[in-house]
This record gives C-alpha cells, sequence and structure tokens, in this order.
C-alpha cells in the first residue's frame, strides 16, 4: 500500500506504470478503488452482450484453428450486425 496526497484542483499522480493506460476509478463504501480498463467502441460492444454470436464466433475460430473449413460460407444472420456502422 501506498499513500498518495490529493493536489490541487482534486488531481492524483499515479506511479510511472499507469502513464499513457486508461483507468477506472469507482467509488466504494470506504474510498476509491483504482482498476486498469480496456475501452471498447461502442459500435463493437455488441458482441459481448450477445451470447449466441460470441459462441458462434468460438465455435468458428475453434475449427479455424483445426483446418476445418466450410465449403461455401454460411448466410449472416442480420441480427448480429449493427447496421449503423459507417
Amino acid at each position: 500500500m501506498e499513500t498518495k496526497t490529493v493536489g490541487s484542483p482534486g488531481r492524483l499522480t499515479l506511479d510511472s506504470e499507469f502513464a499513457g493506460k486508461t483507468i477506472v476509478v469507482r467509488k466504494t463504501r470506504t474510498g476509491l478503488e483504482i482498476v486498469p480498463a480496456v475501452v471498447i467502441p461502442e459500435h463493437e460492444a455488441w458482441l459481448l452482450r450477445n451470447k449466441p454470436a460470441r459462441t458462434a464466433l468460438g465455435r468458428g475460430l475453434t475449427q479455424a484453428v483445426a483446418g476445418e473449413f466450410a465449403e461455401a460460407p454460411p448466410a449472416i444472420d442480420d441480427a448480429w450486425a449493427d447496421e449503423s456502422l459507417d
């Protein structure tokens, strides 16, 4: 554990290991928690929320690693697609 002092105007300086990294600061009942984070673009986050799509992707990656390829590509289910992609 290390003690830090919050300076003016409410800034906290972290060690250089955090330089250039994204962090999440969570308020807890007893204080603050600082957690390193990865940001996912909103237009890509649908995959994390869609379990059937994640399952199919995992199955496809496993098949590709094993060298199992289809004769023709399957039809794409438009329900998985984000139509707002630019």
